[in-house]
């Protein structure tokens, strides 16, 4: 059976905030009597562990900002965009009288929304396909040269905020699930210098609370724990 932790116990700012506690109780005074039961070597990972985390938390924020940026507009230009088709449309309906194949080509009678962002895109390369790359096949209709270098350009500008949200939310998606596994390993250490902690000073309560107080509850109740705590064994102390 695979016992892997899934999920982080505390949210990040707390597992910062145990991990650094650990870390100096894991240099400090009590570093020869830890060495028995910590592995070499830990102190040193688990800096740069920590270090990354800090780290992480600060760039998860710059992601967000980026995810936010790249919808940002993707509205206001769809507002221009569908305006722009139904100002085409309406031309085609009044002058193309009876071209109901050219009318089913611009979409007359169709609806279409602002917010349909997708169908307005697809919408303004039809005009663009339609204008030729003269840009001129609908000036008898009265959808000038300008109309349709105008749908070229709303159309580049959708297309643009549509690849780059889809961009932004991929990077924003890797770093979440890097952020996690660093996050677990920064717990995992936690545990083994905890426990290796309490099993030392085990008749020693004075010794042995700092190591049982990084797997307390936060006291606050305004900051509630992800998920359970540990149960801290009572393990022997090493002869």
């Amino acid at each position: 059976m695979n016992m892997a932790k899934k999920s982080p116990r505390w949210d990040i700012e707390d597992a910062e905030r145990r991990g650094e506690q650990a870390y100096r109780l894991l240099v400090g005074v009590d570093a020869p009597d830890l060495a028995v039961r910590v592995p070499l070597g830990t102190a040193e990972g688990f800096r740069v562990n920590l270090d990354a985390l800090v780290q992480a938390r600060v760039e998860a924020v710059g992601t967000l900002q980026a995810q936010k940026g790249a919808t940002a507009g993707k509205h206001e230009i769809g507002q221009l965009g569908h305006d722009l088709v139904m100002f085409v449309r309406n031309s085609v309906q009044r002058l193309a009288v009876g071209a109901e194949q050219l009318h089913a080509m611009v979409g007359v009678g169709e609806k279409l929304r602002p917010q349909e962002t997708v169908k307005v895109l697809a919408n303004l390369e039809k005009i663009v396909e339609l204008g030729g790359a003269s840009r001129d096949g609908l000036v008898q209709y009265g959808v000038s040269v300008a109309d349709v270098e105008e749908a070229v350009r709303l159309a580049a500008l959708l297309l643009g905020k549509k690849d780059g949200q889809v961009g932004a939310k991929g990077d924003r998606s890797s770093a979440t699930r890097d952020r996690t596994r660093l996050h677990l390993r920064v717990e995992t250490t936690i545990d083994v210098i905890g426990l290796a902690g309490i099993a030392t000073y085990a008749r020693d309560p004075v010794r042995r609370a700092p190591y049982e107080a990084l797997f307390a509850s936060p006291a606050s109740p305004s900051s509630p724990p992800t998920g359970t705590d540990p149960p801290v064994p009572a393990l022997p102390p090493v002869a």
